[in-house]
């Protein structure tokens, strides 16, 4: 393991491993089931 972090582009392909985290986000929030974001504001960010 290498203590170097480094910083790109966010890239098409990171979508799928990037969902889980955003709709956990969202659901800590409050923001899940009937108060879900539109999914037009999850794909836009």
């Amino acid at each position: 393991m290498s203590d170097t972090i480094q910083v790109r582009p966010v890239k098409r392909e990171d979508f799928d491993a990037w969902l889980p985290l955003w709709d956990a986000y969202n659901a800590f929030y409050g923001r899940s089931g009937e108060t879900a974001l539109p999914r037009e504001i999850t794909q836009l960010t």
